[in-house]
């Protein structure tokens, strides 16, 4: 009886092992998937500040926002995706020509 008991309390005790070990992997993917992400979209020197938990303030003498309404967008809704393709694809070439920084 001792036996059975002291094999089930081994095995208890390794499916909580794998548990755990299983958990840390999938935290430690799914942490390097959002870093990818994230990399993705700010800068580099702004990730590692992102990373250490700095604060940093970034001061730039020019800086212009462009917030954008389409009138009658709702009218649109039948082709959005390729109009938001071309507005982009057109926004990025414009950026890239200009050399300015997108977020």
């Amino acid at each position: 009886m001792y036996f059975i008991l002291l094999c089930i309390g081994i095995h208890h005790r390794e499916m909580i092992q794998r548990k755990s070990i299983n958990y840390e992997r999938i935290l430690s993917y799914e942490g390097r998937k959002t870093n990818e992400l994230i990399s993705n979209l700010i800068p580099g020197h702004l990730l590692n500040v992102i990373i250490s938990e700095k604060r940093q303030v970034d001061v730039f003498d020019d800086i212009t926002l462009l917030y954008v309404d389409i009138p009658g967008f709702v009218d649109y809704h039948k082709d959005i995706v390729r109009l938001l393709s071309r507005l982009f694809t057109r926004f990025d070439a414009l950026t890239s020509e200009n050399k300015v920084y997108k977020v």
